[in-house]
């Protein structure tokens, strides 16, 4: 029997079943024409999805997922994907995922990471992966120098001494296309998925510049999973065999390239996760423009230099789509990339000695930061110790049950001492905390919707005026 994917939402009107419609076409798109079954738990019998939203990619010929009435009951190989943090708190079962689609940052990719493994289980046709990459290597085999060129403002500067044998274009800086015919792209390399590989217009946008650039200049394409097996089913054959799939891997060594380990850790930056391990794969020397950030005196305009190639004329349909994306600690993050920018490119000189590596003094901003990313033996039992927490605060009934079969015990084999005794407490008390603090989660998942709900308001107001003021300036 094939797997179902079973989306639970907490759906109120016809346009939220229509977003979440969507959504599902979309990320669920190669799993469903691979034979998986994509339902959602539509609640009330009548209610019916509005009109696709403004900010969805055109998704033509993707299934449709079945909307169903009742609860639908889950079997062992079925997937249950939550659109409510309360419901997937509550939820028994192991194979459930939280996939809230407007407030958690990471809810694309918990979808696309069901999406890829029942895709993998089902046999479906994907990008190339280790096999890619040596044709990749044979294609460019005796490059001496690789230029990785970003969005930065240093990017206008480019000339003779950005020559090269391999140029790589980092994420929408492939949307310049007088600069593309200028420097044709050996590779492109995407990672946003607000941007770049998600259901918006904006992403759209950003991989029709990379189809144009594929039939153009026969560029090769580096994607990371799990983003990159959801992405088959909207990929051109005649492409597809040019695009390469990198897994992901937490464990992968700092300073590794991708001869040394053929994966990728996600590191919320394409310049680490992907660059600088494919760049020293290829040429010992690497040279990078575009990569220093905003305007020197403008640091609110992060793209006043380079408008096309940026995102702020397409930004309603990206926010629209992932209204959560960009409301982090915009300095938290800058400095956390920083410093990890820093130990990459120590770790890979000390990996390669002969290694010129040069134009990253802006990302790295002559600061090193903490290590946000070493985490001291002490740290590592905490997070273990947290982890187990988490776990049991779906189920405290565990720690209950242990309680009780402990008394229980003692009490058969007359050993109840005074020690057992505590212990017994102890886990009584940790069973009530736990059950506590499961449901303040719950609680405070349901203020947080309600937040999300009226989020998702303002922003579709504010999408609608940009467009009228849009449409009275064309008619001017």
């Amino acid at each position: 029997m094939s797997p179902r994917i079973i989306l639970s939402p907490p759906v109120f009107q016809d346009d939220d079943l229509a977003q979440l419609k969507a959504r599902a076409r979309f990320h669920f798109a190669g799993a469903a024409r691979a034979g998986a079954e994509v339902l959602i738990e539509c609640g009330a019998p009548n209610l019916a999805p509005g009109p696709a939203p403004a900010w969805l990619d055109d998704a033509a010929g993707a299934p449709e997922p079945r909307c169903v009435s009742g609860p639908v009951p889950a079997e062992r190989d079925d997937w249950r994907v939550f659109h409510d943090r309360a419901a997937f708190l509550a939820a028994p079962g192991r194979q459930v995922v939280s996939a809230d689609s407007l407030l958690d940052l990471d809810a694309p990719d918990q979808m696309n990471r069901v999406a890829a493994h029942i895709m993998k289980q089902l046999g479906a046709p994907g990008f190339a992966g280790a096999s890619g990459f040596e044709r990749l290597k044979a294609a460019l085999a005796g490059s001496r120098r690789v230029v990785l060129v970003g969005s930065g403002p240093s990017v206008r500067t480019m000339g003779p001494a950005e020559e090269a044998d391999v140029t790589v274009y980092a994420g929408s800086a492939v949307l310049d296309a007088e600069r593309l015919k200028a420097r044709p792209p050996h590779i492109i390399v995407g990672s946003d998925i607000a941007g770049q590989l998600g259901p918006s217009m904006t992403a759209a946008r950003w991989r029709e510049a990379v189809f144009a650039a594929q039939s153009e200049y026969g560029a090769w394409i580096l994607l990371a999973e799990p983003h990159a097996s959801p992405l088959r089913a909207w990929w051109p054959d005649a492409l597809a065999e040019r695009v390469i799939a990198l897994p992901e891997d937490m464990k992968r060594p700092l300073g590794a390239d991708l001869r040394e380990a053929f994966s990728h850790r996600p590191t919320g930056n394409v310049l680490t996760a992907l660059l600088l391990p494919l760049a020293a794969s290829l040429s010992d020397v690497i040279h990078a423009v575009g990569f220093d950030g905003a305007d020197a005196g403008r640091p609110a305009r992060f793209w006043s230099h380079a408008d096309e190639a940026g995102y702020q004329r397409h930004v309603a349909a990206a926010l629209l789509a992932h209204p959560a994306s960009g409301q982090g600690d915009p300095l938290a993050y800058q400095r956390a990339h920083q410093a990890r920018v820093v130990r990459q490119c120590a770790a890979l000189r000390a990996r390669k000695p002969g290694l010129q590596l040069t134009g990253l003094a802006h990302a790295a901003d002559d600061e090193v930061f903490s290590d946000s990313d070493r985490l001291t033996l002490r740290q590592r039992a905490a997070m273990l110790v947290f982890r187990s927490l988490e776990r049991l605060s779906k189920r405290p009934w565990v720690a209950g049950l242990a309680a009780a079969s402990g008394v229980g015990l003692a009490m058969m084999f007359q050993t109840l001492s005074l020690a057992g005794l505590a212990a017994a407490c102890v886990l009584v008390i940790v069973t009530g905390l736990l059950y506590l603090r499961r449901r303040v989660d719950i609680a405070s998942a349901r203020a947080a919707r309600r937040l999300a709900a009226e989020q998702s308001k303002t922003l579709r107001a504010l999408s609608a005026r940009i467009d009228a003021l849009e449409g009275e300036d064309g008619s001017r």
